[in-house]
């Protein structure tokens, strides 16, 4: 988990590489989201995480809502915001399946 918000998109070999490789495993149903977040959100807290830990303020923000640690935030956004993004665009909008033309025109510049 260390180092995973600054160095997570950094092009590496594997080896040196701050990604998880877990959508495989995600996406053939051999470990579950909820299992991932839980030992996540444990991490470096020796499993004393609760709800009390969010900051509400912080609602809204990538950072600093679900744990101290910037890197298990960066990853859970990632795990919890991006992947259930993509799958809902792909669900609710069967067009987006064959056509990127439905995404908004300053993502189509990129």
């Amino acid at each position: 988990m260390s180092g995973y918000a600054e160095l997570r998109s950094n092009p590496k070999p594997p080896e040196e590489s701050y990604s998880s490789f877990l959508s495989p495993y995600i996406h053939f149903g051999h470990i579950s989201q909820e299992e991932i977040v839980s030992e996540v959100l444990n991490w470096n807290l020796d499993g004393s995480w609760t709800p009390g830990v969010i900051i509400p303020e912080n609602k809204n923000r990538k950072e600093g809502y679900f744990h101290p640690d910037p890197n298990v935030n960066s990853f859970l956004d990632e795990l919890i915001t991006w992947r259930d993004v993509g799958f809902l665009m792909f669900w609710k909008k069967p067009s987006f399946r064959k056509d990127l033309s439905i995404l908004p025109d300053w993502i189509q510049k990129i």
